[in-house]
This record gives structure tokens, sequence and C-alpha cells, in this order.
């Protein structure tokens, strides 16, 4: 062959080679194509029966989300009812406070008048003792005074008695002098007659 012949089977043959590898990159990219497809269609039905799932999932929770309101309206009823009772035990509370300082107060004056009975009570007492104890001294006073007074009393008999007896005495000492005056006299007025 020639060069001009040549130049053309090489560029049929270029030109069928061109073609080939056009269709060969066509099939390629059918069957690529074919497979992202299949891949996605795989995919597509996958994602909606997850979609199906999901949604059962989420009519599944909003059953179970109504039945948890309910439960939360339930439980927040309780709440009330329970912040109620727990207002009205702290009123008790305070009422049981109240009544405990009252009661301490109260408690504290007692044994504040019980302390002071007993001080009252321990100085009455020693009052007690120490006015025995000068009765007891008044007493042996008045016993001595007494045994004072009698012994005077019998110096003062005695003295009496002697005194009586001195009278006596100085009576009869008057009638002895007067019988002497008397002796006297006459014998003077014998003499003198």
């Amino acid at each position: 062959l020639c060069g001009p012949a040549r130049n053309r089977g090489g560029a049929w043959l270029w030109l069928w080679r061109r073609k080939v590898f056009s269709n060969w990159r066509r099939a390629t990219d059918l069957a690529r194509r074919s497979r992202v497809g299949a891949q996605h269609t795989a995919e597509l039905n996958d994602h909606q029966s997850s979609i199906g799932e999901l949604q059962a999932c989420v009519s599944r929770v909003q059953g179970r989300n109504m039945d948890l309101e309910g439960l939360l309206k339930v439980e927040r009823r309780r709440v009330q009812d329970l912040e109620a009772e727990l207002g009205r035990s702290q009123e008790q509370v305070q009422e049981l406070q109240r009544a405990l300082k009252e009661s301490y107060v109260q408690q504290f004056e007692a044994s504040r008048k019980h302390e002071e009975l007993e001080q009252h009570f321990s100085a009455l007492i020693e009052d007690m003792h120490r006015l025995k104890a000068e009765k007891e001294s008044l007493d042996a006073e008045l016993s001595q005074r007494r045994e004072e007074l009698r012994q005077s009393e019998a110096l003062h008999a005695e003295r009496e008695l002697r005194l009586v007896e001195a009278s006596g005495e100085l009576s009869l000492a008057e009638e002895v002098i007067d019988d002497i005056a008397t002796s006297k006299l006459v014998g003077l007025r014998r003499f003198f007659q």
C-alpha cells in the first residue's frame, strides 16, 4: 500500500478505534449509571423502608408522648397536691415551732421560778436555823437570867429577913434604950427630988 491509502486505512482504523472506544465508554457509562441507579434504587428502597419504620416509630413515639403527657398531667396534679400538702405541713411545722418555743419559754420560766423558790426556801431555812440558834441562845440567856433572878430573889429574901431581924433588933434596942433612958430619967428625977 502506498502512503495515501495507508493513511486512509490508518484514519479508518483510527475512526473505528474511536467509535469502539466511544461505544465502550458509553457502555461503561451506562453500566456505571445502571449500577448507580440500582444502588440509588436500593438506597431509596432502604430509605423508604427506613422512612416507614421511622413513621411507625414516630407514631409510636407520638402515642408514647400522648401517654407521657397524660402521665405528666397526672404528675403535675400530684405535684400541686404535694405542694399544697407541703404548704400545710410547713404551716403545721411553724405552729409546732411556735408551740415548742412557747413551751421552752414556759419551761424556762418554770425552772427560773423553781430556782427562785429553792433560793427563797434555802434563805428561809438559813433564817430558821439562825433564828433557832438565836432562840436557843436567848433560851440559855433566859435560863441564866431566871437563875440570876432566882438568886437575886433569894438574896433579896435573905436581905429582907435580915432587915426584919435587924428591925426587930433595932426595936428591941430602942426599947432597951428607952428603958435605959427612962430608968436614967427616973434616977435623975429621984436624984433631984
